[in-house]
């Protein structure tokens, strides 16, 4: 998995072994972190909608699929042409005409309307027939607590490959976008919990929206006895950089010394757009800390179609401590933590916000 800072306008978030929202690189980033099957209390289905199974599980003793169908070959040609599939049939030997259907389990989903047959298909489990002591053919579509998911659309000729994806769960939504249900996909790692939104743009499913927090966090309630900064906002012709700069030096003495208070920051740039609000305060035991709520809009100018242009991330973390760290343009490494507490002008530093696990979550 790749582990590298994705540059935004105020923070870079990183080291917690999560997803990072690369729209290019999506697919392959997304796997090692994907699960929690039922999701998004908010979005409904319908009464057409819950006379079919719509959450799915990898863990199929706990989730098991209600009606499970045995794919025909032509659902099994389709899942031939997938990356990972294709690779599983060469490490096996395996020609695409000869895939095994018992290497998957199948539900039908109505994507579009009640007369079209969808299928949602997952991994099988271990085949029934594998010799003890021997891998299962089919453990190449399982990784480290995932497994690799699909969803065939039904069309005159077969069906088609429009969502591949590892996790241990999804649910398949009401709500619709160019005439297909909504696809949504959750995750829940190293405290945090994760929600990833995916749109059909007519052609395939796209990554549309990420959500992202620590469990249990929680934003006060009111600013009442925070000091308040007045907004910092971007200003057209400013470098991002600048405001960046005065952000650091007012949330460095703040945390320092141990005030209250409160600051929200505008900048934006040739990919995204964020705003991020810092709120510094003790919690209930006296321990200080600084809730981070983020709202991004990442730009990717290169995609092929307006949808996917456009992809709506919010993230709130909790940082309990801040560093002072040198300003590195290299992300694979570490940056050396600035010691001591000499007067530094902002440009000369970054601020580092660790987690509870000690963690960088946000580099400012």
């Amino acid at each position: 998995m790749n582990t590298s800072c994705k540059p935004t306008c105020t923070n870079q978030f990183h080291g917690r072994g999560k997803l990072k929202l690369a729209i290019k690189r999506a697919l392959p980033m997304i796997g090692a972190v994907l699960l929690v099957p039922h999701l998004s209390t908010a979005q409904h289905t319908n009464a057409n909608d819950q006379k079919e199974q719509s959450e799915f599980g990898i863990e199929l003793e706990a989730d098991p699929i209600l009606r499970p169908v045995e794919l025909p070959r032509a659902a099994l040609d389709a899942l031939s042409k997938d990356e990972r599939v294709a690779s599983c049939l060469r490490d096996n030997g395996l020609r695409p005409e000869e895939l095994p259907a018992n290497w998957f389990i199948g539900s039908e989903i109505h994507l579009d309307g009640p007369s079209e047959r969808d299928l949602v298909v997952l991994p099988g489990g271990r085949l029934p027939n594998t010799p003890a002591g021997e891998i299962s053919q089919n453990v190449c579509f399982y990784g480290a607590n995932t497994a690799q998911m699909w969803v065939l659309r039904k069309n005159q000729n077969g069906f088609r490959l429009v969502w591949s994806q590892f996790g241990l769960g999804m649910n398949v939504l009401s709500t619709r976008t160019n005439g297909l249900r909504d696809i949504q996909v959750g995750a829940a790692v190293g405290g945090y919990s994760d929600s990833i939104d995916y749109k059909f743009d007519g052609q395939l499913y796209q990554m549309t929206g990420r959500s992202s927090e620590l469990i249990g966090a929680e934003l006060p309630h009111t600013l009442v006895g925070y000091e308040s900064r007045k907004r910092l906002i971007q200003l057209p012709g400013q470098s991002s950089e600048a405001v960046r700069a005065q952000a650091r030096a007012w949330i460095w003495l703040r945390w320092e010394t141990h005030k209250r208070s409160y600051l929200r920051l505008e900048t934006h740039d040739s990919k995204s757009d964020e705003t991020c609000s810092y709120f510094i305060a003790p919690t209930s035991s006296g321990e200080w800390q600084v809730a981070i709520r983020v709202h991004r809009i990442v730009r990717d100018e290169g995609a092929a179609t307006l949808s996917q242009r456009s992809i709506t991330e919010y993230e709130l973390l909790i940082a309990t401590e801040v560093q002072r760290v040198e300003p590195m343009e290299d992300d694979l490494h570490l940056p050396p933590v600035i010691s001591g507490n000499e007067a530094l002008p902002a440009p000369k530093y970054k601020l580092q916000f660790l987690d509870y696990a000690k963690r960088t979550v946000a580099i400012l």
